[in-house]
């Protein structure tokens, strides 16, 4: 083990945030790895600080924090492009665990980082990102040409409201 982690180079909003998760988010393999995902798909955080929050998030929560293996992690993640994880995904767990602190944290940091940090965690954000994926976007275009129906029928299907 050796100390990499920059203290002063983490987004301490998404480390608040995220340190919302509930502690089986920090010891399960396939959760803690999506911590991760999601931070480093996040566009408007920089990929030293968005490593960073996630070392210390978990080297601050897990009971099984290995370093070298967050850093192989970390460096596969450009290559494997299949995991889109976005920050959605942890507000949504959060939301439902931890309603009432996710909203005091979101009332505090909606004017801090301006609308568009709103719109990165709504469920239609999460699904038009899953929509526009490359993976999926074909998939859905056959099945709605198939069934002629448009995007916004499949939206109303799912029963998303738009804000």
């Amino acid at each position: 083990y050796f100390d990499i982690i920059d203290e002063d180079n983490i987004d301490d909003i998404y480390y608040e945030l995220c340190n919302m998760l509930e502690d089986k988010w920090f010891n399960d393999f396939d959760k803690w790895v999506k911590i991760g995902y999601a931070l480093y798909n996040e566009s408007s955080m920089d990929k030293d600080v968005a490593l960073n929050t996630w070392l210390k998030l978990l080297e601050d929560r897990s009971d099984k924090f290995n370093q070298i293996e967050c850093l192989r992690i970390w460096d596969r993640q450009s290559e494997d492009g299949k995991y889109k994880v976005s920050m959605g995904t942890i507000v949504n767990s959060i939301s439902q665990t931890n309603t009432e602190a996710y909203e005091q944290w979101r009332k505090q940091y909606y004017k801090h980082k301006g609308k568009s940090f709103e719109k990165v965690y709504t469920l239609e954000d999460e699904f038009e990102s899953t929509f526009n994926s490359a993976r999926n976007t074909a998939e859905v275009e056959n099945m709605l040409i198939q069934m002629n129906k448009t995007f916004e029928d499949f939206k109303l299907a799912l029963n998303i409201t738009l804000v």
